[in-house]
């Protein structure tokens, strides 16, 4: 939903929201599509998205995200909680979608390229907990190139 109101002078849109939807999108093809390249990352290998809804449901909930954070963020705590997190297609298509209360440094990305190598066979959906709770960078899967990043909606708790 789009809208303009006023709000109070003490207002701030990055403080002041109190959850975010991100979309990353994976082109999935044989071949690279050029009018794809810059909104989305290009996988030519098959995905299974069985596998990569039931890692992306692991996400969901309060966790600390430390090995989804790239090196250098100075936040007082790594700690967010994720609302929703999917992975739906539409032909060669595929977009996850992940809407939390706060976002880490590369964390969406990082995400994305966890789920991208669970839909590839290289991590199993179900280390995906254990990345988690082990809290190594290292251990999650590469950052997703930046392409396929687009902020979806912004939700803010306005009278």
């Amino acid at each position: 939903m789009t809208a303009a109101r006023e709000v109070p002078g003490d207002f701030h849109p990055r403080y002041d929201c109190i959850k975010k939807t991100y979309e990353y999108h994976i082109y999935q093809s044989p071949y690279k599509n050029p009018k794809e390249r810059l909104y989305s990352t290009f996988v030519y290998s098959p995905l299974d998205l069985e596998k990569m809804n039931e890692g992306a449901k692991v996400f969901v909930g309060t966790h600390d995200f430390a090995a989804f954070c790239a090196a250098g963020s100075s936040v007082s705590t790594t700690v967010r909680t994720i609302f929703d997190c999917h992975v739906e297609q539409e032909g060669p298509h595929i977009r996850i979608l992940v809407t939390g209360d706060g976002f880490l440094y590369n964390m969406v990305r990082i995400l994305a390229g966890t789920l991208i190598a669970v839909g590839q066979g290289k991590i199993p959906a179900e280390k995906v907990a254990d990345i988690i709770t082990g809290k190594d960078r290292r251990q999650a899967g590469q950052t997703a190139e930046p392409q396929g990043l687009t902020l979806r909606e912004i939700y803010y708790d306005l009278p």
